[in-house]
């Protein structure tokens, strides 16, 4: 009974180490995509650099604040009359899809 607790234990931990390397990835991206879009200095101050090792809860509220903080930034009312026919509103449509990839990433974190 214990070795297939054990390794119920160890598909557990491999769960968590591909989790972890998605979040990492997820970070990069939504760190690129605030660079992309002019927010680099003060996103890169509050951008965690790698994933907490003990993974507590309090780190992982800071992770969806600096998410939350970002998406209030990014998703602020854009004025349709504003938009000209230079490819402004393709750059913007860029940035919402990589917001929903990325809500969408954090969303299976919650399954």
């Amino acid at each position: 009974m214990d070795s297939w607790r054990y390794e119920d234990d160890e598909e557990a931990d491999e769960y968590d180490e591909e989790d972890d390397d998605l979040f990492r990835q997820d970070l990069e991206a939504l760190k690129r995509a605030c660079m992309l879009t002019g927010g680099g200095d003060e996103y890169e101050a509050a951008a965690p650099d790698r994933v907490a090792e003990s993974g507590t809860e309090s780190e992982e509220i800071d992770d969806m604040e600096f998410l939350r903080s970002i998406q209030k930034k990014l998703c602020l009312p854009i004025d349709v009359s504003a938009r000209t026919s230079d490819g402004s509103s393709d750059l913007v449509e860029d940035d919402f899809e990589t917001l929903r990839a990325i809500e969408c990433r954090f969303a299976k974190y919650d399954d």
